[in-house]
């Protein structure tokens, strides 16, 4: 296999010097708050509010999502800092329920909370910022503060992921894959009124009293026949199941065929898992839960309590999943109008490691062409003579055309008592997974496995030996593109 051959040529290397405590930085993020909209299975196109992520505040280059786009923090970042700009007609702000912060809440007339922290008037001349010191590790909703009730609705809601250590979300649980699964649900007549600036006191709709939801999505989308599963690794991967309820009502999401390890609640670690079928996923909750599949194929995820008022293939599709179960007979679906159901699937894979690098990488480093300089673009060549070929610079995420770019273990300590401390290595992406290796012997013995498949983080990351160990040894990096 190809890996092999990477896991030769990125070889780690034995260091001498102890190793300086990393300098710890802060995460910062632009977002903005913006308009967009989301268009139904039955056609139906509904008025959205949600976040994008810019390069820098004003640069406006960023796509509005909803749910909003990931915050992710790398392990040992201490503070979360987030620039807001708004765009819409009414301030906003931002929270991150089970994160501490010092609380300013915005007061109306009367007394009565209008905001939980500062707000972020209509088209603000100067970024907001919202800062999160000693940001704790887990999975969270980041979500306006403002007028809570409708703006969640409309769309203000993302996910803020940290995890405990580079392959752990918390202390103890390794992990090599993860998915983040969305649960939400929209009533039309709400974003209608909020859009056309008919909510309100003594506007067509007033509360969210009578909140009556007409489709249900995960991530952003109701289910329509032919909507592409989720990838969730290989066959053996331990897979981490983000589950988070942005909507106003309760679901209960289930994996057909499979046995969840609930590890964490709002970003607390359980004393105990729990091995359950079923997650009872209440308003505003966030659950990590653990799955390793054993075989390929496809598995359906849904709500347990339904929610599905979907085409006449989507609600069979369902009926038939929940047959598996002995839930109810599998009978013809009646026929139901068009709407949105929550329901999706996800793809377990055998893993293949690439065996070619893809003409976009190509012409990203080498140009367009089409005719190059000998030795220059196959996936053996080595234009940069930096020992590492195309393929491996293809797979490690570094530049062919730089020789300095490759990816080596810089540094780690002398093991002290028996102990090694992190093992740091440069440079990381996303979308690749490593791998740290130790054997006693440079030249024979067999390299025993430290970590498999951690996911990347982007530039840097360092693995620590939780092992005793008895002698001095090697240590080496491997990385693939798949988990």
């Amino acid at each position: 296999m190809r890996t092999i051959l990477v896991n030769r040529l990125l070889a780690g290397m034995l260091v001498t010097v102890t190793l300086t405590a990393a300098t710890l930085k802060a995460a910062e993020v632009f977002l903005r708050a913006d308009t967009t909209t989301l268009r139904m299975p039955d056609g139906t196109t509904v008025a959205m509010w949600g976040f994008a992520k810019d390069s820098a505040f004003g640069a406006m280059d960023g796509i509005v999502t909803v749910p909003g786009p990931t915050l992710t923090v790398m392990p040992g970042d201490p503070v979360l800092t987030i620039h807001l700009d708004n765009n819409l007609p009414e301030p906003v702000s931002l929270v991150i329920p089970g994160q501490a912060i010092v609380p300013s809440p915005v007061r109306m007339g009367n007394g009565r909370a209008r905001s939980f922290t500062t707000e972020t008037p209509p088209a603000n001349g100067a970024p907001v910022t919202y800062t999160w010191n000693n940001l704790r590790p887990g999975t969270f909703l980041y979500q306006s503060g403002s007028h809570p009730a409708v703006q969640i609705q409309m769309g203000l809601y993302g996910c803020v992921r940290k995890d405990y250590a580079y392959g752990q979300t918390y202390p103890g649980v390794i992990f090599n894959t993860e998915v983040t699964l969305f649960y939400s649900e929209i009533d039309p007549a709400l974003h209608h009124a909020v859009a056309t600036g008919n909510y309100g006191p003594g506007q067509a709709m007033t509360s969210t009293v009578d909140f009556a939801p007409k489709y249900f999505l995960i991530n952003g989308q109701s289910y329509t026949n032919g909507l592409a599963p989720v990838q969730a690794g290989n066959p053996g991967d331990a897979v981490m199941l983000h589950f988070l309820n942005a909507g106003l009502e309760t679901h209960v999401p289930i994996v057909n065929n499979a046995y969840l390890r609930l590890i964490a609640e709002d970003g607390f670690q359980y004393p105990y898992p729990k091995d359950q079928y079923s997650v009872f996923l209440t308003a505003c909750k966030t659950i990590d839960a653990l799955v390793t599949f054993s075989t390929s194929g496809v598995l359906a995820i849904y709500d347990r309590r339904l929610n599905m008022m979907d085409t006449q293939v989507a609600v069979t599709n369902t009926i038939n999943v929940l047959a598996a179960h002995n839930r109810q007979p599998a009978v013809a679906a009646a026929p139901s109008p068009p709407g949105g159901g929550m329901l999706t699937y996800l793809r377990v894979t055998d893993h293949q490691s690439p065996t070619n690098v893809p003409r976009s990488w190509v012409i990203q480093y080498f140009g367009a062409g089409p005719v190059y300089p000998p030795n220059t673009v196959g996936a053996t060549d080595d234009p940069d003579h930096d020992g590492y070929d195309n393929l491996a610079e293809y797979i490690a995420g570094t530049d062919p055309t730089n020789a300095l770019s490759a990816l080596k273990i810089t540094t780690f300590s002398v093991p002290a008592a028996g102990n090694a401390g992190p093992v740091v290595f440069e440079p990381t992406a996303v979308g690749r997974y490593y791998g740290l290796e130790f054997r006693t012997n440079l030249l024979t013995g067999a390299w025993t496995p430290v970590y498999t498949k951690v996911p990347g983080y982007p530039g840097s990351m360092q693995l620590t030996d939780p092992r005793s160990l008895g002698s001095a040894g090697f240590y080496r990096i491997n990385v693939d593109l798949n988990p």
